[in-house]
């Protein structure tokens, strides 16, 4: 299921009764930063089982921390994942929120020092 079917996905009574629910058992705060605030986002841990709606494969974040988490999955994925600085600190704060694949799925644990994944 890619962005179209994802986006119609959204659109169902099960994610709109979903999301009524899921939202204030968070308490409506992000699971990274704890901000509270309205438009927060439903981030998918599992996104290779989309329609799969056990709470556990989600978590809460705000569009900073949403937007954050893609990029750094986004840097793991690709060619210079080596190059990312100070990856333990990145992985320490955003590493639980990273798209899983698989039960066996490894992220890199080593790297240098500062710079921002983008």
């Amino acid at each position: 299921m890619k962005n179209n079917s994802h986006s119609r996905f959204r659109t169902t009574v099960a994610w709109k009764k979903f999301r009524m629910v899921f939202v204030p058992l968070h308490n409506s705060r992000c699971d990274c930063c704890g901000v509270h605030k309205k438009g927060l986002q439903i981030h998918h841990l599992f996104p290779d089982d989309y329609e799969n709606l056990d709470p556990a494969r989600f978590a809460l974040l705000c569009s900073d921390c949403h937007s954050m988490v893609e990029k750094l999955a986004k840097r793991l994925n690709g060619k210079k994942a080596h190059t990312i600085l100070n990856l333990p600190q990145w992985l320490a704060l955003y590493g639980p929120f990273l798209p899983q694949h698989s039960p066996n799925d490894t992220l890199p644990l080593s790297s240098s020092d500062s710079s921002t994944p983008s």
